[in-house]
């Protein structure tokens, strides 16, 4: 802990607020407070430890009688810097006291609260009693009784801090120095390793205790012992790779056996399905045939298809023959009646017929001739 700032007011001597700035004081090196008795230099003292942990070593009850009988309020104010693991932070715990009504010496508190400053930022960490009591105690790793044992020791308890039990010394001091983690870390190490190294000495003692007693003549029969049991070992692997060729060649053998059986069991399929080979075989050659004559059929179907049609166009034209000779035969009966209407012979007709046809001939050429 390195203390950077302290304010105190109305704590004992000091009715008005004092500051002592000990970054100022410490840039030197090292700085003593003097003064005559009841200049207020353990109240200095007093007012760290009140500011920390809320009491005072020499005060009864931590803090009966501690205020200035003139100021109607108490204050600390306490900043300081930790270093721990590597890492320096700022802390500022602020305590503020009123006296309890009905009572001179008596107080209570009013405002506690610990701060963490960083820089120009600062931030609350607790704000009640107890809480800042714990955490001072978690931050600093000193209860309040260790801390005025060691770090701020009160007038005539320097003798105290050295008679204090050796227990007491050496948990005190393990606090202050951070070392109560390592000394866990340190007891669990050794526990392991000594479980460890108990098992191991355990099985040792096992194995040695098989062996039973040891001597130049047993240890000679057993030398004799491993050589025998060396050569056994060797005609043992040779048997072993013997064993092993001949089973090796007959796997392949029972490969080959295996092999020879399916390929026979496979011919005795195909067998039992020879008749329905020979369908499919006969199949097979009709399809052949009917490729054969597909397109003879392809060109019988077109003949007939051929045939069919003019079987249609000689019908229609019979028809039509029938019907010319239909009409023929009724042109020729009304040619003779009207023949024997006029009372002039077929051929009188014809030759009057012609020239009237020669006479129209030429009245359409003079017409013609006409035009042009």
């Amino acid at each position: 802990m390195r203390p950077r700032y302290l304010e105190i007011e109305g704590l004992q001597s000091f009715k008005d607020l004092q500051k002592i700035d000990f970054d100022k004081l410490s840039e030197t090196g090292l700085f003593g407070i003097f003064g005559p008795t009841g200049s207020g230099k353990s109240t200095i003292l007093d007012a760290i430890t009140l500011a920390l942990y809320g009491n005072v070593q020499r005060a009864s009850k931590g803090t009966q009688g501690i205020m200035n009988t003139d100021a109607s309020i108490l204050k600390v104010s306490y900043t300081f810097d930790l270093t721990k693991e590597g890492f320096r932070k700022t802390y500022r715990v602020e305590r503020q006291y009123k006296r309890k009504k009905d009572s001179e010496s008596s107080i209570e508190a009013k405002l506690v609260r610990l701060i963490e400053v960083s820089g120009e930022n600062e931030y609350i960490l607790v704000d009640k009693h107890s809480d800042v009591n714990s955490y001072i105690i978690q931050l600093v790793g000193l209860k309040f009784e260790d801390f005025t044992r060691s770090v701020v020791l009160p007038q005539n308890k320097f003798q105290e801090f050295l008679l204090s039990p050796r227990n007491e010394k050496t948990k005190m001091l393990e606090r202050i120095f951070y070392l109560e983690e390592f000394g866990r870390r340190l007891i669990d190490k050794v526990n392991k390793e000594m479980s460890a190294v108990k098992i191991k000495l355990s099985s040792i003692d096992g194995a040695l205790s098989a062996l039973g007693i040891s001597s130049p003549e047993a240890l000679i029969e057993s030398e004799t012992k491993m050589t025998e049991a060396h050569v056994h070992r060797v005609n043992c692997a040779d048997k072993l790779k013997a064993a092993e060729e001949f089973y090796a060649k007959g796997m392949e053998r029972y490969k080959l056996s295996t092999e020879h059986e399916e390929l026979q069991k496979r011919l005795q399929e195909y067998r039992g399905k020879q008749p329905e080979i020979q369908k499919l075989e006969e199949i097979c050659l009709k399809s052949d045939s009917a490729n054969t004559i597909k397109p003879l059929m392809t060109a019988y179907k077109d003949a007939k298809k051929g045939c069919l049609e003019t079987n249609i166009s000689l019908s229609l034209e019979q028809v039509e023959k029938q019907h010319i000779i239909t009409v023929l035969n009724e042109s020729r009966g009304n040619f003779t009646a009207a023949a024997k209407i006029l009372g002039i012979g077929r051929n009188t007709l014809y030759r009057k017929l012609e020239k009237y046809n020669i006479y129209c001939t030429e009245t359409e050429r003079r017409s013609e001739t006409e035009q042009v």
